[in-house]
């Protein structure tokens, strides 16, 4: 039986799938780099409408009739977009749709 080369292929297949960035390179391009969390924190109505790519830990999420709201611990990112540790949290923030 020659079943060897399928499962290469598939790992192979995994592997290169688990290795995507998580976030598109369009709204990479667009996001803000130098708005960081602590940056906004100070004042945020100045950047109201401003794209940035923030990262965390959901803490809390709570159901509206026409959204939902997330309470977020911000921590950095690594290089590969994935949040550091709890430990790294600088602070929450909501995301809503």
């Amino acid at each position: 039986m020659r079943i060897f080369p399928y499962i290469f292929l598939m790992t192979v297949l995994m592997v290169i799938c688990g290795c995507a960035y998580p976030i598109s390179q369009e709204m990479r391009a667009k996001a803000r780099q130098d708005l960081t969390y602590p940056v906004v924190a100070r004042n945020p109505v100045a950047y109201t409408g401003d794209t940035v790519i923030w990262c965390g830990v959901v803490v809390r999420v709570q159901n509206h009739l026409q959204q939902t709201e997330l309470t977020i611990l911000e921590t950095p990112l690594h290089s590969w977009g994935e949040p550091m540790d709890e430990v790294y949290g600088r602070g929450r923030f909501l995301a809503d749709k």
